[in-house]
């Protein structure tokens, strides 16, 4: 679950994750509400998550992680060709 603080200070969900199989159709709202200006992390960093079999592997900003078997690495993407061939080789992504 994803919260936020709304302006008259309460608490308000924004987001929440599931692993069950999702439509096109299901992230039209998701995505207005992340595209949208402000404070959210989505329209500030690059952000990309991908689970595996045994973990996940995910980018934030430069910085590409991988959780295997409960280990975490980490490793510095020097530079937009190294962020693109992430992108391609471990997540499937090719950018135009």
């Amino acid at each position: 679950m994803l919260s936020r603080t709304a302006s008259d200070g309460q608490r308000e969900n924004v987001l929440l994750f599931s692993l069950f199989p999702q439509l096109p159709i299901d992230f039209i709202m998701t995505n207005l509400y992340a595209a949208a200006p402000g404070n959210l992390i989505f329209t500030k960093a690059k952000l990309v998550n991908l689970r595996t079999p045994d973990g996940s592997v995910s980018i934030t900003d430069d910085v590409f992680t991988e959780v295997k078997k409960g280990i975490k690495t980490e490793r510095r993407l020097e530079g937009e060709a190294a962020f693109r061939a992430c992108l391609k080789d471990r997540f499937g992504i090719v950018l135009p």
